[in-house]
C-alpha cells in the first residue's frame, strides 16, 4: 500500500459501529478515533449497514435513516479529521438492511460518492462482511458483489475487495476465493483466517500464510480479521498476548498482505467500550509500531519463503511442532536481493539457524525495536536465539 507519501505498512483496527455513533454517540466516535491515531493505527473498518436484532440493538446502522447519506459523508469526516482513515464494508446483514439488489445498489452508490467527495479519507472499500452470511450467498451472491465491485469502480478509482475467500475445506475456500476475485475490479482481497488456539497459542500467527495459496486473487490482501484481543464470543477465541499479536502483523507483511487490522468483539464489533481499554492494547499497538519502524516500508512486495523454500536465508531451522526436542512452529521469511527478514516465532527450549551465505545479521526485539545482538556470519555458520522472548525479528543482509 502507498499514497503520495509513498509505501507505508498498514495497521487498521475494526470499528463497526463508527456510523452508528456518528449518529448517537459523537464524542465517542471522536474519542476512539483520535486514540487509534495517537497510537500508530492509520484506518477504522467501519459497516455501512448492519441491523440483525437482537445483537446489533442499540447499534444499527441503517440505509432507511432519513439522514443516511450524511451520516455516512459524516463518519468519514470526523474520523480523517481526528487523523485516521476509513475503509468501509458495504454490507453486513444485507439480507435485512438493504434486501433487494436496488437497496444494495444504492448503498454503494453512497458510499462510492462519499468517497469521491472525501477520496483522501477512504484507504479502501470492501463490498460484503463475510459474505455467505450477510445477505450474498452462493453463486448468485458472488455474482452480485463482483457487479456492485464494478459499480463502485464506475465512480471512483479506489483500492476495493468483494469479501473474505472461505468454503468447508481448502478446496472449497480455494475455489470461493477464485469466484471472487478472478478477472474482477478488486485491488485485494480481505482474508478472515481460522483462529482456532494451537500450538502452544502461536497456530493463528501463521494462518496468514494461507494467502499464498490462492488462486485468481489479487496479489495485495488483508489480513482483515484475525484473532480478536479482549471479549470472546461464540466459538471465537481470543489472544491479548503482545508477541502473538504483532508476530500476526508481521507475518502478513511477510506473506503479501499490505495490511492487518486489530479485532476485538466490544470495542471493535460492538463498540461497547473504548479500544484504550482493551487488553494489553497499549504493548500490542507499541509493538506494532516498533516492529513496523524496524521493518521495510515494501516488505510486502519481498518473495515471501517459508523456512524449507530455497531462498529462505537459513537451514537446519528446527520446528518443535514436527517433534524435534526445541525449535520453532514456524521462521517464514522474505528476501529482496541481499536483504532478508525471518520471523523465527514461538520458539520453544531455543533455536540454532545455520546461514546458508556469508550475511550480516541483526537480532530484534519485536515489541521494542531495540537490537538483542548484531554480527557477521560466514556461510554455514549458526546463530543462537533463546526462548525468552519467544519470537525475534532478524534482518540479514546477505
Amino acid at each position: 500500500m502507498k499514497d503520495d507519501r509513498g509505501p507505508w505498512l498498514v495497521v487498521g483496527a475494526s470499528l463497526f459501529a463508527a456510523a452508528n455513533r456518528y449518529k448517537f454517540d459523537r464524542a465517542a466516535l471522536e474519542r476512539n478515533c483520535r486514540w487509534l491515531a495517537e497510537h500508530g493505527v492509520d484506518y477504522i473498518r467501519a459497516l455501512a449497514c448492519v441491523g440483525a436484532q437482537p445483537y446489533w440493538e442499540g447499534r444499527e446502522v441503517d440505509p432507511k435513516w432519513g439522514d443516511y447519506a450524511a451520516v455516512i459523508d459524516g463518519t468519514t469526516e470526523v474520523a480523517y479529521a481526528n487523523g485516521i482513515r476509513v475503509l468501509w464494508t458495504c454490507f453486513g446483514d444485507a439480507q435485512i438492511m438493504a434486501p433487494s439488489y436496488g437497496e444494495k445498489e444504492r448503498v454503494c452508490d453512497i458510499v462510492a460518492d462519499t468517497t469521491v467527495r472525501r477520496r483522501a479519507a477512504v484507504i479502501g472499500i470492501e463490498i460484503a462482511n463475510e459474505w455467505w452470511q450477510n445477505g450474498f450467498s452462493g453463486s448468485e451472491g458472488i455474482k452480485q458483489m463482483r457487479a456492485l465491485a464494478e459499480r463502485i469502480r464506475s465512480k471512483v478509482d479506489v483500492p476495493i475487495a468483494i469479501s473474505c475467500p472461505v468454503g468447508d475445506g481448502e478446496a472449497a475456500e480455494q475455489a470461493n476465493a477464485k469466484a471472487m476475485y478472478e478477472g474482477s475490479v478488486a485491488t485485494f482481497s480481505t482474508n478472515h483466517y481460522d483462529r482456532a488456539m494451537g500450538e502452544d497459542g502461536w497456530r493463528p500467527a501463521r494462518q496468514p500464510w494461507q494467502q499464498l495459496s490462492y488462486g485468481g486473487v489479487p496479489e495485495g490482501a488483508l489480513n482483515n480479521e484475525p484473532i480478536g484481543i479482549g471479549t470472546p464470543g461464540g466459538n471465537n477465541p481470543t489472544d491479548a498476548d503482545p508477541h502473538r499479536q504483532v508476530s500476526q502483523a508481521i507475518v502478513s507483511w511477510i506473506a503479501t498482505h499490505w495490511g492487518y487490522c486489530l479485532h476485538d468483539r466490544t470495542a471493535g464489533v460492538r463498540c461497547d467500550k473504548d479500544w484504550s481499554d482493551v487488553s494489553n492494547i497499549d504493548a500490542i499497538t507499541a509493538g506494532l509500531l516498533a516492529a513496523r519502524n524496524a521493518l521495510p516500508s515494501d516488505l510486502p512486495n519481498w518473495a515471501p519463503q517459508n523456512d524449507h523454500w530455497a531462498g529462505h536465508p537459513f537451514e537446519k531451522v528446527s520446528k518443535w511442532v514436527d517433534g524435534a526436542s526445541e525449535g520453532v512452529t514456524r521462521a517464514y521469511a522474505a528476501v529482496d536481493g541481499g536483504r532478508s527478514i525471518c520471523l523465527p516465532m514461538g520458539i520453544k527450549g531455543g533455536v540454532t539457524m545455520q546461514a546458508k551465505a556469508a550475511m550480516d545479521v541483526d537480532v530484534i526485539d519485536i515489541l521494542t525495536g531495540a537490537s538483542l545482538k548484531a554480527g557477521a556470519l560466514k556461510a554455514g555458520q549458526t546463530i543462537r536465539l533463546t526462548d525468552d522472548p519467544p519470537v525475534y525479528l532478524v534482518r540479514g543482509n546477505w
